[in-house]
């Protein structure tokens, strides 16, 4: 349903109405209106929020963007009170002491220009710290979901690209400025994603990450920015590009530079002391990764490289780390919809791998999850593989999960649609798992959690061979 709009004008006369005729307070008056234009479903977006008469020129938002606007028509930019204007606008959003506030800041923002101002400003910083205090207000400023348009608008994207075009060869700090500037101008907004790609910002941070000095926060910001362009997060198009821009960062191998970089990070024999150094860079590169394996052939790719088998040397090394066996899981889990990945992933030991992360992280839902996806996609028409898993103990694991997690609907659905994948083909396994009480088990869940795992209870009731299953 559209929500009624209303503008400033008539926003200050219902203030002003209040004032006058219930003789509020200036703060009471304004309250109220806001509390009665939003039981009203109208949308205040925009609408600065204060009371008539306050002079909007003595905000420190429009104080500061006036005193920028000021500086831009001078033959040279003083850096040093450049940098105090951008802080005073950098406070408005992050230091703000409520909701409130924040939007009043951000629509004097848009009624003053902040945002084209900053973007005017940037090009005029060569290096140093102006720069760095615009990536730091422009970033805190990119927080706030409506700003991302305005950016957008403002032709934020191609000043971001004449940016990195005359960065200096060896001036990482920059380049990692400017990935996490691009990731978080376009979260949720798919615009500044296509736009990003268009203008092949992701190749050339993709020509930076593939230089051997290349530090860990470059990489970091650089994986950052290739899970913005590759995530289908913005609810308001009816279709995305996301999937397209996965499709082509991929041919460009940007998924394979990121698998040999954490190659190189975890090479054979590491142990979760290496993990420690290095592992909170590789989880995001793998994260990356998983956003990039957008179908069979990419995912192919990334095994003929040696990516399955750096993920399952992590799996090796780390077992006892939750949040590594999470990551890794996570990204062969997406792998894993191609049969060659699975295959891979059973021959190199994961059939013996996986049971055991089930016992050793068996408290932990955040890594049982994604881990029982990962087997429920490796079971799938592959009856071989539910039986190598069942020799491996895998049923004792399962039932441990299930009787642990009985409140847990995300973990306890997992577990029952790896079941059902499990025994669908496999048919000698159906009396083992009963034998085990399973039946009960599921019906439990079944009863517990009607709504989130109804359905996929009943499917592995069935598929038990049970007639008895709805």
């Amino acid at each position: 349903m559209t929500k009624l709009k209303v503008s400033q004008e008539a926003f200050e006369e219902m203030v002003t109405e209040n004032m006058e005729t219930f003789d509020m307070e200036a703060e009471e008056a304004l309250s109220s209106a806001v509390e009665e234009l939003k039981l009203q479903g109208a949308d205040l977006s925009g609408i600065i929020q204060i009371a008539p008469g306050t002079k909007l020129e003595e905000h420190a938002v429009a104080v500061a963007t006036n005193g920028l606007k000021a500086m831009l028509e001078k033959p040279e930019i003083e850096v040093v009170p450049a940098c105090e204007f951008l802080d005073a606008l950098k406070d408005s959003i992050a230091s703000s002491p409520d909701d409130r506030q924040r939007d009043i800041a951000v629509a004097v923002g848009k009624k003053f220009g902040a945002i084209p101002t900053m973007v005017q400003l940037v090009e005029t910083f060569s290096e140093g710290k102006g720069l760095t205090e615009f990536f730091s207000t422009m970033e805190t400023w990119l927080t706030v979901l409506s700003n991302r348009q305005v950016f957008f608008d403002a032709g934020g994207v191609e000043t971001v690209m004449k940016v990195l075009e005359k960065c200096p060869s060896a001036d990482f700090h920059v380049v990692t400025n400017l990935a996490n500037l691009a990731a978080a101008a376009s979260l949720r907004f798919e615009g500044n994603k296509c736009r990003f790609v268009d203008l092949e910002f992701p190749f050339k941070l993709h020509d930076w990450i593939l230089k051997d000095s290349v530090p860990d926060s470059t990489v970091v910001a650089a994986s950052h920015a290739f899970i913005s362009f590759c995530t289908p997060d913005d609810p308001i198009p009816p279709a995305t590009h996301a999937f397209q821009h996965a499709r082509l960062l991929s041919s460009h191998d940007i998924g394979k530079t990121l698998m040999r970089i954490i190659a190189k990070k975890f090479p054979d024999g590491s142990s979760d002391q290496q993990w420690g150094q290095s592992g909170e860079s590789i989880a995001e590169m793998l994260k990356a990764v998983k956003c990039l394996a957008a179908n069979d052939d990419i995912c192919k790719n990334l095994l003929e490289d040696g990516g399955v088998e750096a993920c399952l040397r992590i799996w090796r090394g780390c077992e006892g780390v939750g949040f590594a066996v999470a990551t890794v899981s996570g990204l062969l889990r997406q792998m894993s919809q191609s049969d060659a990945v699975k295959q891979a992933i059973m021959s190199s030991g994961g059939a013996e791998i996986l049971p055991r992360c089930l016992t050793i992280h068996v408290k932990d839902g955040s890594v049982l999850e994604p881990v029982l996806g990962l087997m429920t996609n490796i079971v799938l028409r592959q009856p071989n593989h539910s039986v190598a898993f069942c020799d491996a103990g895998v049923i004792s694991g399962l039932s441990d999960v299930l009787s642990t997690h009985e409140k847990d609907a995300k973990v306890l659905r997992q577990a029952c649609m790896c079941v059902r994948n499990m025994v669908s083909r496999a048919f000698d396994l159906r009396p083992v798992f009963l034998e085990n009480d399973f039946e009960e088990m599921f019906r439990g869940v079944k009863s517990r959690h009607p709504k989130s795992c109804g359905d996929a209870a009943s499917a592995v009731l069935r598929d038990l061979g049970l007639d008895d299953y709805h």
